[in-house]
């Protein structure tokens, strides 16, 4: 196996790396602060505690078609992190995150149950997934704003419940985005 010299370097000392995720840590919290996302920190736990999202303005702007909140909020915090990863790649973005052959995913505010998550989807490898069989339907709500690319989904829902039985409907939904930045807005509340 080859190991380039930086990393190796970084076995016997790894203040490199250490600072690193010091700045990338500042930057993320710079980008908080600032005029792409004011105030979004609190109405995410205003909505975690039961807010209507319409009364949240910060949040509602970033679903509302049309509105550049979110490619704004987007655009600032993917600038301020590939600048910074530029610099200095031995950071490690301090967001939570996770990634598959399907979706990448990145969690921009988090409050007990609720999450705002950007999602990226690979359409290819999504192609690849057996069909579902199954729908799972949790108590919640989700909100999703489509920001880039298109897709057409099956859409599921849960009409009554029985003990027994469930009763479903099925429909076809043309996914677009309002604007094109890249991924997929999301708000889930549990």
């Amino acid at each position: 196996m080859l190991i380039r010299t930086e990393l190796a370097a970084l076995r016997g000392d790894d203040t490199p790396q250490r600072s690193a995720q010091q700045r990338l840590r500042g930057v993320v919290e710079q980008w908080r602060a600032g005029p792409a996302c004011p105030g979004l920190d609190d109405a995410v736990a205003s909505y975690a505690r039961g807010a209507a999202l319409a009364d949240l303005p910060p949040l509602a702007r970033l679903f509302t078609r049309g509105d550049p909140a979110a490619a704004r909020l987007v655009g600032s915090l993917i600038g301020v992190l590939t600048h910074e990863l530029g610099v200095d790649p031995w950071g490690q973005v301090p967001l939570r995150h996770q990634a598959d052959a399907t979706t990448a995913t990145l969690v921009l505010a988090r409050h007990g149950s609720t999450a705002l998550v950007l999602q990226a989807t690979n359409g290819a490898g999504l192609a690849r997934r057996k069909p579902a069989l199954t729908a799972g339907f949790t108590p919640g709500e989700t909100h999703e704003h489509v920001l880039a690319g298109s897709a057409t989904a099956r859409a599921i829902t849960l009409v009554s419940e029985a003990p027994a039985a469930l009763s479903c409907s099925s429909r076809r939904a043309r996914c677009q985005p309002a604007r094109s930045t890249g991924a997929t807005a999301r708000i889930r509340r549990c």
